[in-house]
């Protein structure tokens, strides 16, 4: 799947965010790019909620539509979805994909090298093969697809890692951080975890403190698998747990409290049960 390099900051994809309110909006549009790969057309029939769901939106499937519509990503003619741009930017896969179910490349017919067209050799063709004739092209068809593949990959992977870079607070070592990134090879599933986990932490005590002094670099952070941390859990946990036992200790001192009250004077009983004392007023 090729994307174009400026995609993460494009203006298209600026819309779809601030439509959405969503930081994974990038994410979402090459779900639905991954889905035409898949499919090998960016033409096809899905409803408005199926659509919400290959894409993983978490919000109305309503408003999502709309969004990549007014933005020009996707047009709908009433079943039918058609997604705008991806033929245009992936034309060298389609053609790749048309020719294989046709047999492969069509061979063009050479003009100097009768050796090409001999059906079984006559001489020496361990020898007589070892370097390209006249038609290199033929030599190099496979080699060219393999780099194609290659840099499809690399575009499809520096998207990501734009993805995560422009989600994470400390903006430290990117090299390093791109390295890391690298050795994860995390796919969009992946990444939506870990930009889940950014947002997250993003809102803890420890990032927000003295201004982001303590958040990890980047790098640090991609290596040690922070995305798993289960601190946030752990603490809401604890607090629970302080809570119910500082209930708990306020409901003992307060029973310890009623079991010291002060009983009513002894001739106040006595008047109630009708015998009561006269009372010393000297000794009041």
């Amino acid at each position: 799947m090729i994307v174009d390099p400026d995609f993460l900051d494009h203006w298209r994809t600026g819309m779809v965010r601030d439509a959405l309110a969503d930081e994974m909006a990038p994410v979402y549009i090459l779900r639905l790019w991954a889905h035409c790969q898949e499919r090998k057309s960016d033409t096809f029939v899905m409803p408005t909620k199926g659509l919400k769901a290959q894409c993983k939106f978490p919000g109305d499937a309503d408003a999502f539509e709309a969004a990549l519509i007014d933005a020009g990503f996707l047009e709908r003619d009433g079943a039918t979805l058609r997604v705008l741009g991806w033929a245009e930017k992936n034309a060298s896969l389609l053609a790749a994909w048309e020719n294989g179910s046709k047999g492969g490349r069509p061979r063009k017919e050479p003009k100097e090298n009768p050796r090409v067209t001999q059906e079984e050799p006559t001489g020496n063709p361990a020898v007589t093969h070892g370097e390209p004739g006249a038609n290199p092209s033929l030599t190099h068809a496979k080699p060219i697809r393999e780099e194609k593949s290659r840099e499809e990959k690399n575009s499809r992977a520096d998207a990501l890692f734009d993805s995560f870079w422009s989600a994470y607070p400390k903006k430290k070592a990117k090299d390093d951080a791109l390295k890391a990134f690298s050795k994860r090879k995390p796919d969009a599933e992946l990444l939506s975890r870990m930009l889940s986990a950014i947002k997250a932490q993003s809102a803890s005590e420890d990032w927000l403190k003295d201004g982001g002094k303590f958040i990890p670099y980047p790098a640090t952070w991609l290596n040690d698998a922070r995305w798993e941390d289960e601190e946030t859990a752990i603490a809401a946990q604890s607090s629970s747990i302080a809570s119910v036992a500082k209930t708990d200790d306020y409901l003992k001192e307060r029973k310890e409290q009623e079991a010291k009250a002060t009983k009513p004077p002894q001739f106040i009983l006595d008047q109630l049960k009708g015998v009561a004392k006269p009372v010393n007023k000297e000794a009041a």
